[in-house]
């Protein structure tokens, strides 16, 4: 009785922290961690927080074509890569329905597109096989860097910004 009700609670505890889907971690938990990670940061005045966004680039085709199924499929194979490629002090969450994000710990937005680049050179590798057809996940990105004393909306609209232009 005792580990049973344990496991009950520890799982409506990650509930609340960890998508079901992607198994990456909420934006609600995601961004109350940034907000710590951004004080700290300005406190010191020196940020090293950079924003990665990634879309599924084909997000409404596979939608129309084949369903929301093979969307969250896709999008939980590009999440495994995601957090396969984050470190301990980087925080991988699902952004949206067919979105990602990741607060990286770097020094510099060259860092953040290295580590964009080494995603995307990992996704295409890979493929998925929904009803008879291939489907290959391929993301856009948007990267924006925290500055001191910038809040975590203005970050977002420019991550945002650069993801529309990509």
């Amino acid at each position: 009785l005792g580990l049973a009700w344990l496991r009950r609670q520890r799982n409506e505890i990650d509930d609340g922290l960890h998508d079901r889907s992607t198994g990456l971690f909420t934006r609600a938990y995601a961004d109350e961690t940034a907000a710590r990670l951004v004080a700290r940061d300005d406190r010191a005045g020196r940020p090293s927080v950079v924003l990665v966004l990634l879309s599924l680039s084909e997000a409404d085709t596979v939608t129309r074509r084949y369903g929301q199924d093979a969307l969250a499929a896709l999008l939980t194979r590009v999440a495994t890569t995601l957090g396969s490629q984050c470190r301990a002090s980087d925080v991988p969450f699902r952004h949206s329905v067919d979105s990602l994000g990741v607060y990286l710990h770097c020094d510099s937005i060259e860092q953040a597109d290295a580590f964009g680049r080494r995603i995307r050179m990992l996704l295409a590798s890979q493929q998925l096989e929904w009803r008879g057809d291939v489907l290959k996940p391929t993301v856009a990105m948007g990267v924006a860097a925290v500055e001191v004393g910038v809040a975590l909306p203005q970050l977002y609209r420019r991550a945002e910004g650069a993801l529309a232009e990509a």
